[in-house]
């Protein structure tokens, strides 16, 4: 009895511990490309910065002196922003849980799909029709930033 009830509750840690390390596998693949695609975007606003700041010279030397002062006090349309560790660790966590969500009643509505498939195809025999089976859904790790 006893025996049994060891077994039960290592079999039960493992899995907790199988879940807690898939959990953070995915937060670190998501903050990984996360990390890759902001320094992209940084790199992107710096060169759109460094155009706006060129067009403003450019207009500067275009216009008279007096224009040329009210351009220089001008800032570029576009700034980039540090978005700070803990705030993104909460947003890819939140974005995480509702695509799983979405991810879980996509998966019982396959397996709905799946069940009316199989019960047909017996049907299907019979009659010759070829109708392809439904497509399985799949869970995206990443994301894109908007």
């Amino acid at each position: 009895m006893v025996k049994k009830y060891r077994y039960a509750v290592i079999k039960a840690q493992n899995f907790i511990r199988d879940f807690l390390n898939i959990q953070q596998a995915r937060l670190t693949v998501v903050l990984k490309y996360a990390d890759s695609l902001e320094a992209q975007w940084k790199a992107a606003q710096k060169k759109s910065m460094q155009k706006s700041m060129e067009d403003i010279k450019a207009d500067d030397r275009k216009k008279s002196t007096k224009k040329s002062i009210i351009s220089k006090n001008k800032k570029p349309e576009t700034m980039a922003y540090n978005i700070p560790s803990d705030q993104k660790m909460h947003a890819i966590r939140q974005d995480l849980h509702q695509r799983l969500k979405i991810y879980r009643t996509q998966t019982n509505e396959y397996n709905i799909e799946l069940e009316k498939y199989n019960y047909n195809r017996k049907t299907r025999l019979i009659t010759g029709s070829d109708i392809p089976p439904p497509p399985k859904p799949f869970f995206k790790v990443y994301f894109i930033f908007s």
